[in-house]
């Protein structure tokens, strides 16, 4: 709220807009931070086994880092999306018409206050757990792509 009234506003960006810039921001930071933690546990001994093994910067950062990186990071990533769609509902006090303005205007028409906010609960679970589902298969799919390479690499070494 206080980066669209302080900054957005003055320039005239429609709420809309500031809303999903704010939003990417927002992730864009988190995201940041998350690569930032997984860089650092990851590790240097790694690095020195790349240069042992005279591999190329861009072949170790596609078979070694993004890896480790993507198991690392597939629970994270998984909350960070789910908090940022729990964040949505607060669009609504910068004149942004989402579901918790509309139930609002609802309850406000209406005079019924139980249904409709019960109504929003459902729908915005519903989301999360459509977005839960979606994020696992993904992570389960890149794990086991993972995996088929770990079982090539080693076949590879071995010979």
């Amino acid at each position: 709220m206080g980066l669209y009234y302080i900054v957005f506003r003055r320039f005239g960006f429609p709420p809309m807009a500031a809303a999903i810039v704010i939003f990417i921001l927002r992730f864009m930071a988190a995201s940041c931070r998350l690569y930032m933690i997984t860089l650092e546990h990851i590790g240097g001994v790694q690095l020195d086994a790349a240069r042992a093994l005279c591999l190329r910067r861009l072949t170790f950062f596609r078979r070694v880092i993004v890896p480790q990186a993507a198991a690392f990071l597939a629970k994270p990533f998984r909350e960070e999306i789910i908090r940022l769609v729990e964040l949505t509902t607060i669009v609504g006090y910068i004149s942004v018409w989402d579901l918790t303005k509309a139930i609002d205007w609802i309850r406000g028409h209406t005079y019924e206050s139980f249904f409709p906010i019960m109504f929003a609960t459902l729908l915005y679970f519903l989301l999360s757990m459509c977005l839960i589902a979606v994020i696992s298969l993904l992570s389960k799919r890149f794990e086991v792509s993972v995996r088929k390479q770990r079982i090539t690499l080693s076949v590879d070494s071995q010979e």
